[in-house]
Parts: structure tokens; sequence; C-alpha cells
């Protein structure tokens, strides 16, 4: 090409046809690459998800063996029993127990108005329960023994109720009647102390208890139940199982042994008192010498 046919073919720019194929090539590198950005998000989000999920689970698994390290701290000025709040009421006097303070209120909020848990500690990392939330505004000064006041009176756990509400997320062994034997720093690798809420009852798939719990969203998919466990040595474990039954607890109604389902009620003694033998989880919002009445999500 010239120079006087070059400098007319830069004068005039870029014709139609020219235009069409930059305008092609920029619009198709476009899309190729909203195409593989969408393509690459598809993969990478849900595992971005997954991997937030799982640690969040983690953390959820280590504010539980975080509450039993506290009740074993706090059990060394009782005799080794863990803190029982129909107890503690009696500052170290010589009294009959309060058995109706023993639910699972009084039991947290005593934890945190002596220091040894803070309240977002009894909330799960991986709540869906809208009616659960920290308490932001627990009342420290509140806690004066010598009115008798030993936790702040406000905190609740009525978790089946959101026009009450809860400040906490975990189940925990029930302590009354024969249960009582196992509520002491035994060091028992078997007996679990605390636990992620199961299902009523202990049911399991095919119950709409089960199927709709939205304990079942907490740690793994909405159809199997998974949960974190610490054991009252201090070890952690976690459980995918559509009934929680630890082969290496049992108990004997008399039928003979079988594995116990930590969170179902499967048994009390002819006079009333539950069995020790059978251990039960749970989240209690009354108590009584003999007796819990224990509490779940609503379903969904």
């Amino acid at each position: 090409m010239n120079t006087s046919a070059r400098k007319t073919w830069l004068r005039r720019g870029l014709g139609r046809t020219e235009v069409i194929v930059i305008v092609s090539v920029v619009a198709a590198v476009a899309v190729v690459g909203c195409l593989g950005s969408t393509f690459l998000a598809g993969l990478l989000l849900p595992a971005l998800g997954k991997a937030r999920q799982n640690a969040l689970s983690l953390k959820d698994k280590a504010q539980l063996r975080e509450m039993h390290q506290a009740m074993a701290l706090l059990n060394s000025g009782l005799g080794g029993d863990f803190p029982t709040p129909g107890l503690v009421v009696l500052g170290g006097s010589q009294g009959e127990e309060d058995y109706g303070l023993n639910h699972s209120a009084n039991l947290y909020s005593l934890l945190v108005a002596q220091n040894y848990v803070s309240p977002e500690i009894l909330v799960g990392t991986t709540e869906v329960n809208p009616s659960i939330s920290v308490k932001l505004d627990y009342d420290y000064g509140s806690h004066d023994p010598a009115a008798g006041v030993f936790w702040d009176p406000t905190f609740v756990m009525h978790i089946h109720d959101p026009s009450v509400g809860a400040n906490g997320s975990y189940a925990h062994l029930a302590f009354v009647g024969d249960r009582r034997d196992r509520w002491r720093n035994t060091m028992d690798p078997a007996v679990p102390i605390f636990a992620t809420r199961g299902v009523e009852n202990g049911l399991g798939p095919g119950n709409p208890e089960y199927d709709r719990s939205p304990t079942l969203r907490l740690h793994g998919s909405p159809r199997q139940w998974v949960g974190h466990l610490v054991f009252n040595d201090n070890h952690t474990e976690t459980w995918s199982s559509p009934t929680i039954s630890i082969p290496s607890l049992v108990f004997d109604d008399g039928s003979g042994p079988r594995p116990d389902n930590i969170f179902a009620a499967e048994f009390d003694h002819p006079n009333g008192r539950q069995a020790a033998g059978d251990v039960f989880l749970g989240v209690f919002i009354s108590a009584t010498e003999f007796t819990v009445q224990d509490v779940y999500d609503p379903l969904e």
C-alpha cells in the first residue's frame, strides 16, 4: 500500500465490516467470559458455602466442650457435683434443695453469672431457630448471694415458644431423680453431658417429629440429623444417625439391656424416680425432684 492510499484508509476510519467483526469478537469474548465465570461460580460457591458451614460447625463443637470445661471448674467447690441451681441457692448452708430450680434456664444463667461462660457461648454458631438469641443484656448486677439471687432470672430457654424465646441452644443431661447420680465429674467417657438439640422423643425418620424438625439443619442436610456430643471425660464426638443410641451406653428396664436413646426418657422407676441408667438429654423448662418438662423446636 503506497503512502497516499494508507493515508486515505486511515482517514476514512474503520469500515462497517470491520466494526461488525470487532464487535462480534468482543461480544464473543464477553459471553465466553461470563459463561466461564458462571461455571466457576457454580463450582466454587457451593464449596465455599460448605467450607463455611463446616467451620461454624467446628466452632459450635468447641463451644460445647468449653461449657463442659466450665462445669468441671465450677464443681471444684461443690464436692464433685456439677452446678445444681437448687443447691446453689443454699449458699453452702444446710437446708432442703429447691428442686423446682433445676431446669435449663437456671443452669445456663448460673454459668454466666459466675463468669464461667459468656452469653455468646450458649448460642450455637449454626442456630436455625429464630426464637433463640444471645442475651446481650444479661444482668450481672442481679448476682447478689446475700439477697439469695445467684443469676439473672430473666434468662429463658423456651425454644418451643416464639412469644417467650430462648437464650441458649444446647441440650444437657437431666439432673433429677436417679439421673443425679451422673451429674458429677465422673470422667465417664460413655456418658454425654451436653449435645446438639435432638428430635422429640428420639424418634427416627418417617415420624413428623423427625422429618419436620429444624434440628436436622443445624449441622447437616435437612434429611439427616447430625450433632455434636461432649462426654463426661470432655472428649467430643460428632454423630450422624436417625436415632442417637450409643452402643456402649445401655440400660435395662427389666426386659434386658438395650442401647440407650439419649434423646428419649425411655422409662421411669415404678416409684416415679427416673432411672439413672436411662441417660436423657434435652431442654427443660421446669423440674421437680423426680421429673422434668422437656420442650422441642416447633416443627417446620
